[in-house]
């Protein structure tokens, strides 16, 4: 954990109830909870069990379950059984608002994590969301460096080849450490050049047909694995970085803390999920 002044532990069941903050009648959508060192495969459900909505949600909670039988007589998961938590969110948006999702970027999430702490917000709940950038962390003061978010790319990743000295580079341009746009920007370009040399041509067709796997080496790819463009809709299957936010540690730019590093191909849906296939021109 970071060294944040308000630290707020989140366990599975304020994790749970917070759902029912997006939607105070929202039904249930379920997600996966992987528990560290445990065999089952955890779902949640979070239905409104108690109120006026409680028949309708009990069926979707005898469906859910019909489908858990099914699924561990077929061998669960991965040879892993299935296990079902239920929650009651009563129809209730208080049993939520312990959990604040935010889901904003840019100049939106600086401002709304600026008026969490201005409302005295992160006294009565925790914050996190689905992504976080330096950028946006440098532009929040000590107070609104919190939660529990999400990075494309990071800069401090020890042991992980040519990172450093990436890191250094782009200090020595910006005066402050690379930022996963830096990245972004500077993978682009490496990967353009990589495929027009190996295919010795730049007709655009024939390099976006280059691409299909193609991975990146690790001088581009600045993170664990060998990430690759799936070829299914050419989506970088990149880390993806989980973590906690806090004031600067050492280092000006050392606010947030990675805890675990999530493969692009465990973070991402199938490619047949996205809605994007790739159409080749004749």
């Amino acid at each position: 954990m970071g060294s944040s002044q308000r630290s707020w532990p989140v366990d599975r069941r304020t994790l749970l109830k917070s759902t029912a903050a997006v939607a105070a009648v929202q039904f249930s959508s379920p997600f996966i909870i992987k528990a560290r060192g445990e065999t089952p495969v955890r779902i949640g459900m979070v239905d409104p069990l108690t109120g006026v909505y409680a028949a309708i949600a009990q069926s979707e909670v005898v469906g859910a379950k019909f489908a858990t039988e099914e699924i561990n007589k077929k061998g669960g998961i991965l040879g892993r059984p299935v296990e079902l938590l239920i929650e009651d969110s009563a129809n209730d948006v208080g049993t939520g608002p312990q959990v604040l999702i935010n889901v904003m970027g840019g100049g939106d999430q600086v401002s709304s994590l600026k008026q969490f702490v201005q409302f005295g917000l992160d006294k009565q709940m925790a914050v996190g969301g689905t992504l976080f950038e330096l950028e946006s962390i440098r532009a929040v003061p000590d107070g609104a460096r919190v939660g529990w978010w999400t990075m494309e790319w990071w800069w401090d990743q020890p042991g992980v080849p040519h990172v450093a000295e990436f890191n250094a580079s782009i200090k020595k341009i910006t005066g402050a450490a690379a930022t996963a746009r830096n990245w972004f920007g500077y993978a682009s370009i490496q990967t353009l050049a990589a495929i027009a040399n190996q295919e010795k041509t730049l007709d655009a067709p024939k390099l976006a047909h280059a691409l299909s796997g193609f991975k990146l080496p690790p001088e581009i790819a600045l993170q664990p694995g060998a990430p690759a463009f799936r070829a299914g809709d050419h989506e970088l299957m990149s880390t993806v970085f989980v973590g906690e936010a806090h004031p600067p540690q050492g280092d000006a730019d050392n606010m947030f803390t990675v805890k675990n590093p999530v493969p692009g191909e465990k973070a991402a849906g199938p490619a047949e999920a996205t809605g994007c296939k790739i159409q080749w021109p004749a």
